[in-house]
């Protein structure tokens, strides 16, 4: 009975500090959004993996270089995610409902990373098909390492082009190597 418990004291520690071990391997990531789109206002955001460490800005002005938010990776990786979280942005000055109870979302912006450092971003808007834009990473997508620094630069597909936006706003310092971005119609 005393081996029993000794064993399961041990083993808890072991898991223990594997899990702290874990966590200080992972480090975080900082998300940048370079926005060419309008002067937005924050709606709401959602992280279903991977901790908080610093929220998205209440205000992000045209053509303004931002820190979205900042993310802890998780200990754990749930379905193959170590972060998972999205963000969505109203247009400044405009209601938040069109009327008949659906909202007007100018930018949703989400981005997932695994475990193989593999990141997916994904940004939609209301306006089908008139966002466009560009990711990046600190490190090659799927490269076996965690990302520490995700970027996107967003415009308008009629009027804009990626080399306008890229020299209107800050450059995404170390986000050299490029992610393939989702642009989706709702």
């Amino acid at each position: 009975m005393v081996f029993n418990q000794l064993q399961s004291v041990l083993c808890v520690v072991i898991l223990c500090i594997y899990h702290a071990q874990a966590s200080r391997a992972r480090g975080s990531v900082t998300y940048f959004l370079n926005n060419c789109i309008a002067d937005l206002v924050l709606d709401n955001y959602h992280n279903y993996t991977g901790k908080l460490l610093m929220e998205p800005p209440k205000k992000i002005g045209m053509d303004e270089s931002a820190s979205l938010f900042q993310y802890e990776y998780d200990e754990i990786a749930r379905f193959g995610s170590l972060l998972d979280g999205n963000v969505n942005y109203f247009r400044a000055n405009e209601t938040q409902y069109n009327g008949v109870g659906v909202t007007n979302i100018l930018l949703h912006v989400f981005v997932n990373v695994n475990t193989t450092g593999g990141v997916f971003v994904s940004i939609q808007s209301q306006h089908r098909g008139e966002l466009t834009g560009v990711a990046c990473a600190d490190i090659p997508d799927n490269s076996g390492s965690l990302p520490s620094v995700i970027g996107v630069y967003s415009w308008w597909a009629a009027n804009g082009t990626e080399s306008q936006c890229k020299s209107q706003t800050t450059p995404i310092a170390d986000c050299s190597y490029p992610i393939v971005i989702d642009v989706k119609d709702p």
